[in-house]
């Protein structure tokens, strides 16, 4: 379409962008470096709650992430 721009953004300003929104509901996680092996045992991640979700309710979503990926793994 006319008028339409293709914009790009780093990771670090998206997430800016998203814990800046006072109706962003949920939590990003990312790796805390540049890893492209399998070894995911020794990886590091970020991770950054919205600020429209709770400690608790933050916490629960963590914990049903943690499960899940120890399902996979």
């Amino acid at each position: 379409m006319p008028g339409d721009e293709l914009a790009f953004f780093t990771s670090a300003q998206l997430i800016q962008e998203l814990m800046q929104r006072t109706t962003f509901y949920g939590c990003i996680v990312h790796a805390a470096g540049d890893h492209r092996g399998e070894d995911w045992q020794e990886r590091l991640f970020h991770v950054h709650c919205g600020p429209a979700l709770s400690t608790a309710e933050a916490s629960r979503l963590l914990e049903t992430i943690s499960e899940r990926i120890d399902s996979v793994s």
